[in-house]
């Protein structure tokens, strides 16, 4: 039981956290100044989908974290794909 209360309070520490995900956001609005090519924009696509939704499924399964439910991974990888698509129109723009 101590353990689920220790690895709740770290589990903002993890991908699916609150302020990790605010900082991805972040990132990914910067890149538009940040990248000088379109075509490079498209990559953030892969580290997306690859890093960022592996690493999130890898850690749940290890850790067996309780806080966050596979709804909350989807509904965050949404958030953060919108975000995408967001600054990829103002590169384009």
């Amino acid at each position: 039981r101590g353990i689920h209360v220790i690895g709740l309070w770290y589990t903002d520490c993890s991908l699916s956290g609150v302020s990790a995900t605010l900082i991805l956001m972040t990132w990914i609005l910067l890149l538009p100044w940040v990248i000088p090519s379109r075509s490079h924009m498209h990559l953030v696509w892969l580290w997306i989908s690859g890093a960022y939704l592996s690493w999130t499924v890898l850690y749940m399964n290890i850790v067996e974290n309780v806080a966050f439910q596979i709804q909350s991974v989807a509904s965050r990888f949404f958030i953060i794909s919108i975000t995408l698509i967001l600054s990829q129109r103002k590169k384009h723009h």
